[in-house]
């Protein structure tokens, strides 16, 4: 995905700034495809995640640490999460999919992609802005 190994010695795997790499790289791969010389594929949007769904995490990254970053309209929404770690790691897993989810689906509709959710403590965000 092209995360600048500074990026993930300075801030780790988990972190907004490795996940908005990873979105961008993402975003790239797809843009550098070609079925031919004449038809290049571009996309418009891109997830990526990247987290600690356990069975065990690190003092600085507990179980349940989650950052997830969506590209969309040139910026990048990021935001980390911390789901209960009393949670299974499939329970981890499948609310990470669906927060992504929900996040690319408000960045289609137009509206911010970073949401509050009630069960779900929001720990940091970001958004970039990117040519």
């Amino acid at each position: 995905m092209n995360v600048c190994p500074t990026v993930i010695e300075q801030h780790s795997e988990v972190s907004l700034q490795c996940v908005a790499q990873m979105a961008i790289g993402a975003a790239r791969l797809v843009s550098d495809s070609r079925v031919d010389s004449n038809t290049t594929y571009s996309a418009d949007y891109a997830i990526a995640t990247s987290g600690m769904a356990g069975p065990t995490g690190t003092e600085q990254i507990p179980v349940g640490t989650v950052v997830i970053a969506v590209l969309a309209h040139n910026k990048v929404y990021s935001q980390k999460i911390a789901i209960s770690s009393s949670r299974s790691r499939n329970y981890i897993r499948d609310l990470t999919v669906a927060v992504a989810l929900d996040m690319l689906r408000r960045a289609i509709l137009g509206k911010d992609p970073i949401a509050q959710y009630g069960y779900i403590k929001a720990t940091e965000q970001n958004v970039l802005e990117i040519e």
